[in-house]
């Protein structure tokens, strides 16, 4: 029924913020809740996305896609086959597998992860930072000038490889980033949410 398809689709992410701040948000944000991985659906969200673009008012130029966990799999599976549609990709705790990271290069694209995730490793999200680099220009793994302690940022500019900065920060002139937070939590979709640098 209605409030139970509800209270799915607000427990995390912008729709929870939504739903429960009470401040206003000056943009449509869909919240689709699936039976199945989204990883194995991004045909059924391409539909989804065509429909929404036709029937309200869409900004084709501003549509940005964000998942977490399994959903971020599928925004990852999405990016590849319809990366025209995007304007950005924003992920928290990546899985699935690159199979044409190169499509990803023009897209900008922040990835979360916690180092000590008990559920996910951090693998699976540097394996799909160091490939969307990889794609672009040959790189040394993300990880070989990381930083331990605090939360670190990464940032990918082709010309000079990784750079890891203290804190949740995206520079203006890269396309990709890669926080890693020094947590060994699994849920930290809203902590990155309602962070106002997000």
């Amino acid at each position: 029924n209605a409030s139970v398809v509800l209270d799915k689709s607000t427990r995390w992410g912008p729709s929870r913020e939504i739903r429960f701040s009470g401040r206003d948000y000056p943009l449509i944000v869909v919240t689709p809740v699936a039976v199945d991985f989204w990883a194995k659906k991004p045909y059924a969200v391409n539909a989804m996305v065509e429909y929404l673009k036709a029937h309200y008012r869409i900004n084709a130029d501003r549509i940005h896609l964000s998942g977490l966990c399994t959903g971020s799999g599928g925004v990852m599976e999405y990016a590849q086959l319809y990366y025209y549609q995007l304007a950005s990709i924003f992920t928290v705790i990546t899985q699935s597998s690159p199979w044409k990271p190169s499509r990803l290069i023009e897209i900008p694209a922040w990835l979360f992860h916690g180092y000590g995730d008990p559920v996910v490793p951090r693998s699976h999200t540097i394996t799909w930072a160091n490939a969307i680099a990889n794609a672009s220009v040959a790189t040394p793994n993300c990880m070989n000038n990381y930083p331990f302690g605090s939360d670190q940022t990464g940032t990918f500019r082709p010309a000079t490889g990784w750079t890891w900065l203290s804190g949740v920060k995206a520079p203006a002139d890269s396309l990709l980033h890669f926080t890693l937070y020094a947590s060994n939590a699994h849920e930290i979709w809203q902590k990155t949410i309602n962070n106002p640098t997000v």
